[in-house]
Protein backbone atom coordinates (compact mmCIF):
# COMPACT_ATOMS: atom_id res chain seq x y z
CA UNK A 1 0.00 0.00 0.00
CA UNK A 2 2.87 1.91 0.89
CA UNK A 3 4.34 1.84 -2.65
CA UNK A 4 1.37 1.70 -4.03
CA UNK A 5 0.57 5.19 -2.81
CA UNK A 6 4.14 6.77 -4.18
CA UNK A 7 3.27 5.68 -7.79
CA UNK A 8 5.44 2.20 -7.42
CA UNK A 9 4.88 -1.49 -7.92
CA UNK A 10 5.67 -3.96 -5.18
CA UNK A 11 6.41 -7.45 -5.53
CA UNK A 12 7.17 -10.10 -2.65
CA UNK A 13 9.14 -12.51 -4.45
CA UNK A 14 11.01 -15.51 -2.21
CA UNK A 15 13.22 -16.91 -3.85
CA UNK A 16 14.03 -21.26 -3.08
CA UNK A 17 17.21 -23.42 -4.25
CA UNK A 18 19.83 -21.21 -2.45
CA UNK A 19 23.24 -19.75 -2.71
CA UNK A 20 24.05 -23.16 -5.48
CA UNK A 21 20.91 -22.48 -7.49
CA UNK A 22 21.68 -18.71 -7.54
CA UNK A 23 25.59 -19.12 -8.53
CA UNK A 24 23.63 -21.03 -11.96
CA UNK A 25 21.02 -19.26 -12.24
CA UNK A 26 18.36 -22.09 -11.34
CA UNK A 27 16.45 -20.64 -8.60
CA UNK A 28 12.32 -20.75 -8.11
CA UNK A 29 11.13 -17.39 -7.69
CA UNK A 30 7.62 -16.94 -6.91
CA UNK A 31 6.51 -13.43 -7.25
CA UNK A 32 3.24 -12.07 -5.76
CA UNK A 33 1.98 -8.16 -6.67
CA UNK A 34 0.20 -6.17 -9.40
CA UNK A 35 1.01 -8.38 -13.15
CA UNK A 36 2.50 -5.45 -14.75
CA UNK A 37 5.05 -5.32 -11.75
CA UNK A 38 6.07 -8.85 -12.65
CA UNK A 39 6.43 -8.10 -16.59
CA UNK A 40 8.43 -5.64 -16.09
CA UNK A 41 11.06 -7.26 -14.14
CA UNK A 42 10.24 -10.56 -15.20
CA UNK A 43 13.89 -10.47 -17.91
CA UNK A 44 16.01 -9.92 -14.71
CA UNK A 45 14.02 -12.77 -12.60
CA UNK A 46 14.62 -15.27 -15.79
CA UNK A 47 18.10 -14.14 -15.57
CA UNK A 48 18.26 -15.74 -12.28
CA UNK A 49 15.97 -18.84 -12.01
CA UNK A 50 14.50 -21.42 -14.15
CA UNK A 51 10.99 -21.27 -12.60
CA UNK A 52 9.59 -18.15 -12.68
CA UNK A 53 6.31 -17.68 -11.40
CA UNK A 54 3.41 -14.78 -10.75
CA UNK A 55 1.23 -16.45 -8.08
CA UNK A 56 -1.43 -13.76 -7.92
CA UNK A 57 -2.18 -10.73 -5.86
CA UNK A 58 0.92 -9.36 -3.24
CA UNK A 59 1.91 -12.11 -0.24
CA UNK A 60 0.89 -14.49 -2.32
CA UNK A 61 4.73 -15.30 -3.42
CA UNK A 62 5.10 -15.23 0.33
CA UNK A 63 2.18 -17.75 1.10
CA UNK A 64 3.71 -19.86 -1.67
CA UNK A 65 7.58 -19.75 0.04
CA UNK A 66 6.27 -20.86 3.25
CA UNK A 67 3.92 -23.72 1.49
CA UNK A 68 7.60 -25.00 0.37
CA UNK A 69 9.35 -24.30 3.74
CA UNK A 70 6.44 -26.45 5.61
CA UNK A 71 7.49 -28.80 3.26
CA UNK A 72 11.30 -28.37 3.51
CA UNK A 73 10.92 -28.60 7.39
CA UNK A 74 8.47 -31.82 7.51
CA UNK A 75 10.86 -33.57 5.33
CA UNK A 76 13.78 -33.03 7.10
CA UNK A 77 12.29 -34.21 10.17
CA UNK A 78 10.74 -37.41 8.22
CA UNK A 79 14.42 -38.22 6.78
CA UNK A 80 15.96 -37.54 10.33
CA UNK A 81 13.55 -39.89 11.81
CA UNK A 82 13.68 -42.59 8.70
CA UNK A 83 17.31 -42.56 8.96
CA UNK A 84 17.62 -43.50 12.74
CA UNK A 85 14.71 -46.37 12.23
CA UNK A 86 17.01 -47.18 10.07
CA UNK A 87 20.37 -47.41 11.79
CA UNK A 88 18.41 -48.18 15.34
CA UNK A 89 17.57 -51.52 13.62
CA UNK A 90 20.36 -52.15 12.37
CA UNK A 91 20.11 -51.86 8.45
CA UNK A 92 23.50 -50.13 7.01
CA UNK A 93 22.37 -46.64 7.39
CA UNK A 94 24.07 -46.01 3.88
CA UNK A 95 22.05 -49.08 2.09
CA UNK A 96 18.83 -47.49 3.77
CA UNK A 97 19.44 -44.24 2.12
CA UNK A 98 20.31 -45.65 -1.58
CA UNK A 99 17.46 -48.21 -1.62
CA UNK A 100 14.40 -45.79 -0.04
CA UNK A 101 15.57 -42.67 -2.69
CA UNK A 102 15.16 -45.13 -5.34
CA UNK A 103 11.69 -45.94 -3.82
CA UNK A 104 8.91 -43.72 -3.15
CA UNK A 105 10.09 -42.86 0.00
CA UNK A 106 12.87 -40.58 -2.38
CA UNK A 107 12.55 -36.79 -1.89
CA UNK A 108 14.42 -33.71 -2.35
CA UNK A 109 14.93 -33.15 0.92
CA UNK A 110 15.59 -36.88 1.47
CA UNK A 111 18.51 -36.41 -1.15
CA UNK A 112 19.70 -33.54 0.19
CA UNK A 113 19.96 -34.09 3.85
CA UNK A 114 20.86 -38.10 4.28
CA UNK A 115 24.18 -37.43 2.73
CA UNK A 116 24.63 -34.90 5.47
CA UNK A 117 23.81 -37.28 8.42
CA UNK A 118 25.65 -40.18 6.87
CA UNK A 119 28.66 -37.70 6.35
CA UNK A 120 28.06 -35.50 9.86
CA UNK A 121 28.73 -32.69 7.81
CA UNK A 122 26.78 -30.40 9.55
CA UNK A 123 29.33 -27.39 9.94
CA UNK A 124 28.83 -26.53 5.86
CA UNK A 125 25.44 -25.13 7.15
CA UNK A 126 23.88 -24.33 3.71
CA UNK A 127 20.35 -24.32 4.90
CA UNK A 128 20.64 -23.32 8.85
CA UNK A 129 18.62 -24.97 11.44
CA UNK A 130 17.59 -21.52 13.00
CA UNK A 131 16.54 -20.53 9.17
CA UNK A 132 13.88 -23.27 9.25
CA UNK A 133 12.96 -22.91 12.51
CA UNK A 134 12.22 -19.02 12.06
CA UNK A 135 10.24 -20.01 8.91
CA UNK A 136 8.27 -22.93 10.74
CA UNK A 137 7.55 -20.23 13.21
CA UNK A 138 6.20 -17.69 10.27
CA UNK A 139 3.85 -20.97 8.84
CA UNK A 140 2.56 -21.31 12.49
CA UNK A 141 1.54 -17.47 12.15
CA UNK A 142 -0.12 -17.63 8.98
CA UNK A 143 -1.56 -21.36 9.91
CA UNK A 144 -3.60 -19.36 13.36
CA UNK A 145 -4.56 -16.54 11.16
CA UNK A 146 -6.32 -18.48 8.38
CA UNK A 147 -7.06 -21.66 10.42
CA UNK A 148 -5.15 -24.14 8.60
CA UNK A 149 -4.29 -27.05 10.81
CA UNK A 150 -0.81 -28.31 10.36
CA UNK A 151 -0.02 -30.85 12.85
CA UNK A 152 3.48 -32.05 11.05
CA UNK A 153 4.49 -28.58 11.35
CA UNK A 154 3.82 -27.94 14.46
CA UNK A 155 6.12 -31.24 15.53
CA UNK A 156 8.56 -29.93 13.26
CA UNK A 157 8.23 -26.50 14.99
CA UNK A 158 8.73 -28.37 18.42
CA UNK A 159 11.52 -30.36 17.28
CA UNK A 160 13.99 -28.10 15.32
CA UNK A 161 13.33 -25.35 18.58
CA UNK A 162 14.65 -28.02 20.93
CA UNK A 163 17.44 -28.51 18.61
CA UNK A 164 17.94 -24.87 18.60
CA UNK A 165 17.74 -24.18 22.29
CA UNK A 166 20.60 -27.28 22.18
CA UNK A 167 22.30 -25.11 21.02
CA UNK A 168 22.44 -26.78 17.38
CA UNK A 169 21.27 -23.35 15.47
CA UNK A 170 23.81 -22.21 13.60
CA UNK A 171 24.38 -26.00 11.79
CA UNK A 172 22.79 -27.20 8.95
CA UNK A 173 18.99 -28.44 9.06
CA UNK A 174 19.43 -32.09 9.20
CA UNK A 175 21.14 -31.97 12.69
CA UNK A 176 18.06 -32.41 14.14
CA UNK A 177 18.70 -35.93 13.80
CA UNK A 178 20.57 -35.75 16.99
CA UNK A 179 17.76 -35.66 19.17
CA UNK A 180 16.35 -38.29 17.74
CA UNK A 181 20.03 -39.94 17.69
CA UNK A 182 19.94 -39.15 21.69
CA UNK A 183 16.66 -40.68 22.57
CA UNK A 184 17.01 -43.67 20.45
CA UNK A 185 20.44 -44.25 21.54
CA UNK A 186 22.36 -44.64 18.01
CA UNK A 187 24.09 -42.76 15.35
CA UNK A 188 23.77 -42.02 11.84
CA UNK A 189 26.70 -42.21 9.83
CA UNK A 190 28.35 -44.45 7.46
CA UNK A 191 29.94 -47.78 8.28
CA UNK A 192 33.79 -48.00 8.10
Amino acid sequence: EAAQAKGALFLDAPISGGAERAEDGTLVIMAGGPKEAFDAVSAAFDAMGATVRHTGPTGTGTTVKLVNQLLVGVHTLAAAEAMVMGAKSGADPALVYELVSSGWGQSFMLDRNAPVMLDQTYEDARAPLKTILKDLGLIQELARSIGTPTPAGDLAFKLFTQAAEAGLGDLDAPVVVRLLEKEAGVTVRRKS
